[in-house]
C-alpha cells in the first residue's frame, strides 16, 4: 500500500505506526491516551483514502469493461475484493475503537455529572462527533388514539381518515423524563407509545471540528 501526506510530525508518526504494524492490533492500554487516539485517527484517515483511490480505479475499468466483454466485470470485482480485503477491516475496526473511545469518554463524563457532555472531540486528523439518540413515535393503537383525542378537545391533531400525528402528540403530550405520553391532568394516553434511540456516535475524518 502506498500512502503519501504532507509532512507533520503527528501525521509522519501515524503514517510510519501504520506502515509499520502498529495498528494491526489495538492495544486496549493505549486507549487511555488521547495522543494515541489522535494518531489512531490518521492512521483512519490514509486507510479511508486508500480504500477511496482503489474504488475510483475500480469505478473506471468498470466504465471502460462495461463497453467491452460483461465476463470482465467480474474478474474486475474480484480484483477490488482483493485490493479492499486489506483496507476495508481495518477502517472497520479502526472506526469502532475510536468511536467506543469517544463512547466511554462521553459517559464518563455524564457519570461524574458534569453539565455539557463531549459531544464532539476535535483530533488534528478530524473530529469524533455524537448526537443524542431520536424519538420514533408508535401509534399502538389509532382507533383508541383518536377517541382519546375527539373527547379531550384535541379534534385539530386528528388528521385525515382520523388518524393522530404522531410529530403533533409528540410536541404536544411526550414526556421526556418517563418516555409516555401524558395528558394535562397526569394520564397516561392510551394508545401511543415511543421508541427511544441510543446516542450515536461517528468518527468525521479531514478537520477538527
Amino acid at each position: 500500500m502506498t500512502i503519501t501526506e504532507p509532512s507533520g510530525e503527528l501525521r509522519d508518526e501515524a503514517l510510519d505506526a501504520l506502515r509499520g504494524g502498529e495498528f494491526d492490533e489495538i492495544v486496549p492500554a493505549k486507549l487511555q491516551d488521547e495522543e494515541y487516539i489522535s494518531r489512531l485517527m490518521w492512521a483512519l484517515t490514509h486507510l479511508e483514502r486508500e480504500q477511496a483511490r482503489i474504488n475510483a480505479l475500480c469505478d473506471s475499468d468498470r466504465a471502460r469493461l462495461a463497453e467491452q466483454h460483461a465476463s470482465e466485470m467480474a474478474v474486475l470485482e474480484d480484483r477490488r475484493s482483493d485490493m479492499l480485503a486489506g483496507v476495508t477491516p481495518r477502517i472497520e475496526d479502526m472506526t469502532k475503537v475510536v468511536t467506543d473511545w469517544h463512547r466511554a469518554v462521553y459517559t464518563d463524563s455524564e457519570d461524574r455529572g458534569e453539565k455539557k457532555q463531549p459531544t464532539t472531540k476535535a483530533f488534528p486528523a478530524g473530529a469524533l462527533k455524537s448526537r443524542a439518540g431520536s424519538t420514533k413515535v408508535n401509534i399502538t393503537d389509532m382507533d383508541t388514539l383518536v377517541a382519546w383525542c375527539k373527547t379531550n378537545g384535541h379534534d385539530d391533531i386528528i388528521k385525515v381518515k382520523e388518524t393522530v400525528g404522531a410529530r403533533e402528540m409528540k410536541d404536544r403530550f411526550y414526556d421526556a423524563h418517563t418516555e409516555r405520553f401524558v395528558a394535562a391532568d397526569g394520564d397516561i394516553i392510551p394508545g401511543i407509545s415511543a421508541e427511544v434511540s441510543d446516542r450515536s456516535f461517528s468518527v468525521a475524518l479531514g478537520g477538527g471540528s
